[in-house]
């Protein structure tokens, strides 16, 4: 059983006078961010956008505020389970998962590889980091007093913060920069890579788009592009639904602390 998703705290859909309504109530903007990428041959490309998305309009519905649209592009591509799911940029991996996934998605590694090169010559995180100041600057210009940045791509976290270290500077608006599992590793949460955790939240948060049958049966055979707890007989809704609920609360915490003006 998946958790239903509100569209009623969701800014681009609402009318001035609805998104003014729950503004006034509660003056927080929930910012997802998240980008392209592999995630098992079991999960959605979209993953780490649509689950931050998702978990922002929980957090907006339970605890009052608005869940802005997913920032979905301006990532470093040298950064994507397509070039770097080995062991010359993962310890734990054995053997490079990498061509195998392009060959999946049915292009050659090195269109890939190009576009990684390209990115990192040229700015690297640089141009994220800029594409969320001048977004937190945009939230602050629709009246809202604080903003949590929850990003679902792992790698966008230390840029997120570049980005709101600078902005704080102007004293403006107070900022948090979460990873969804990050408040809550003293509760024994662990994020992954489509694995049991992103997989659980995606089953409590989505109906239909993981298809655990994907998986090989196989488990002495490695998931491919996945790291982290085999889903495979892990992964349920139950376990997402506990861990959104844990989520909700750490997140109340903190955005009372925001308001409040305290650290």
């Amino acid at each position: 059983m998946s958790l239903p998703i509100p569209t009623h705290v969701r800014y681009e859909l609402l009318r001035p006078a609805q998104a003014v309504a729950r503004r006034q109530e509660c003056p927080v903007a929930y910012l997802p961010a998240g980008t392209l990428e592999w995630h098992g041959e079991h999960n959605p490309l979209g993953l780490d956008a649509v689950k931050a998305h998702r978990l922002c309009c929980v957090l907006a519905d339970r605890l009052g505020g608005l869940a802005m649209p997913p920032l979905w592009y301006g990532d470093n591509r040298d950064d994507i389970c397509e070039i770097v799911f080995g062991p010359q940029r993962i310890a734990s991996v054995e053997k490079d998962h990498s061509p195998l996934i392009a060959e999946k998605m049915g292009l050659p590694a090195g269109t890939f590889q190009a576009g990684g090169v390209r990115n990192g010559v040229r700015d690297s995180w640089e141009f994220f980091s800029e594409l969320v100041e001048r977004t937190l600057y945009q939230m602050r210009t629709l009246g809202f007093e604080a903003t949590v940045v929850l990003t679902g791509h792992y790698p966008e976290h230390g840029p997120a913060q570049a980005a709101a270290d600078r902005f704080a500077a102007y004293g403006q608006m107070k900022t948090l920069v979460v990873m969804e599992h990050s408040l809550l590793l003293e509760q024994g949460y662990q994020g992954d890579h489509a694995a049991k955790w992103e997989t659980s939240l995606m089953l409590a948060l989505s109906d239909g788009l993981v298809d655990l049958g994907a998986l090989s049966d196989d488990r002495g055979e490695p998931n491919l592009g996945v790291l982290g707890v085999d889903p495979r007989g892990t992964a349920s809704a139950e376990y997402g639904l506990e861990a959104i609920e844990a989520l909700v609360k750490a997140v109340r915490a903190k955005v009372g602390q925001l308001l409040a003006g305290t650290p």
